[in-house]
């Protein structure tokens, strides 16, 4: 174990490593000059499966640390391709839409999928029918909601907002490429029906760029704005 990694993210750590998980400590300075140097530890980065590749997240030494103590990220994996995430043991897929960014905000999104999909019997906006859609013989359950905060642990790289997303429960995959299959003929069906009938144009995101890049690209940023 590094010596510098901070006691509070040792436990993180362990469980990475137990797990098989690749871990890299994360320094805030941007600063190219002083980035080889000795700063403080101020993250840790944790290789997730992402497919046939692995892509990082950031848990950050900070206030909302304890906040992650109880989310089994070693038993998450990303699905290539999109802002999504799965995990085997809970058969729950959760994944990222994306609206009309012109003309809706996420907020606006959700309330509108609430309405559509609220219980007959009620008539309370903030609840809403679980679908039940057949996917391979089985019965698979469909949400709209606001991303889970292992969603939002997993894909936030400056803030920890929640997100749009459609949750499936019960798809019964057993491995990585299953779970992708699933999440494309669910949920592109479901909503290009929702775009025909409700005209809500939503879509799956795509994957942003990973940690790694991200940190890249600022390295950059901080080299060009010190050569101007």
């Amino acid at each position: 174990m590094d010596p510098t990694i901070p006691s509070a993210l040792r436990p993180f750590f362990t469980r990475a490593s137990d797990a098989g998980l690749k871990t890299e400590p994360y320094h805030s300075s941007q600063n190219p000059k002083v980035f080889q140097e000795e700063n403080p530890v101020d993250g840790l980065l944790i290789y997730l499966p992402n497919g046939k590749d692995t892509r990082p997240f950031l848990i950050k030494y900070d206030e909302r640390l304890e906040e992650h103590t109880n989310i089994l990220f070693e038993q998450l994996q990303y699905i290539s391709g999109y802002e999504a995430i799965w995990s085997k043991p809970d058969d729950v897929l959760e994944a990222e839409l994306q609206g009309d960014e012109i003309t809706y905000n996420n907020a606006f999104l959700l309330k509108r999928l609430k309405h559509i999909f609220r219980p007959v019997e009620d008539i309370d906006i903030n609840e809403f029918n679980v679908l039940s859609i057949l996917y391979r013989r089985k019965q698979v359950q469909v949400e709209f909601d606001e991303s889970s905060s292992a969603f939002n642990l997993l894909s936030a790289y400056t803030a920890q907002r929640p997100k749009l997303v459609v949750r499936f429960l019960g798809i019964g995959a057993s491995c990585h490429d299953e779970a992708r299959n699933a999440l494309q003929h669910i949920a592109e069906p479901l909503l290009f029906q929702i775009k025909r009938e409700y005209n809500i144009h939503l879509r799956l995101r795509n994957a942003r760029g990973s940690f790694s890049e991200i940190r890249s690209w600022s390295f950059l940023d901080g080299m060009l704005t010190l050569g101007s």
